[in-house]
Formats: C-alpha cells, structure tokens, sequence
C-alpha cells in the first residue's frame, strides 16, 4: 500500500487554508477569498477547516450573506458543520 498517494494533493490543500487563514485575519479577506476560488478552480478540495476559517472571517467582517453560501456549501463538499462552523452565529446571534 502506497502511504503517499494523494499526499501532494493534501499538502497543496493544506497550504491553500494555511494561506486563507493568514490572509483574511491579515484584514485581505477578499485576497483570501479569492485565493478559495483559485482551490476551487484547480480541484481541490476545501477541508472543514478551510469552511470554518472563511464562515469566521465573513460574519466577523459583518459579510453575513457571503458567510451563508459558504454554510450552505459545507454539505455538498461531504462535510457537517460543527461547533467551530456554528460559533459565529451563536457568539453574536443568529441571522442564517
């Protein structure tokens, strides 16, 4: 069995929301965003993490509409939102 496979694929995924965590807490939040499009665009795939850092940042940045095509995008990615996902709506009261 290969242990490697897929590797460069994760390790590349994994940049991508080290890079969008830095970027949008950095005040570039639409440069973060943007580099999430360019993920998309080369086929790969945001991790929970990824969601939850952009879901944070919107609703922190009062982009509360953006924050929810990106929680609704959660499901179709395979995942479930989870407590991080939630916190911004329950911190500062639900608007989704």
């Amino acid at each position: 069995m290969d242990d490697t496979k897929g590797w460069p694929r994760k390790h590349e995924e994994l940049t991508y929301t080290t890079l969008i965590s830095v970027l949008s807490q950095s005040g570039l939040l639409e440069v973060a965003i943007a580099l999430y499009h360019n993920m998309l665009r080369k086929g790969l795939l945001p991790t929970m993490v990824t969601f939850n850092i952009l879901i944070t940042e919107l609703y922190g940045a009062k982009k509360v509409d953006r924050a929810c095509r990106i929680f609704r995008l959660i499901e179709a990615h395979g995942y479930k939102p989870n407590s991080i996902t939630y916190n911004p709506w329950i911190m500062l009261g639900w608007e989704y």
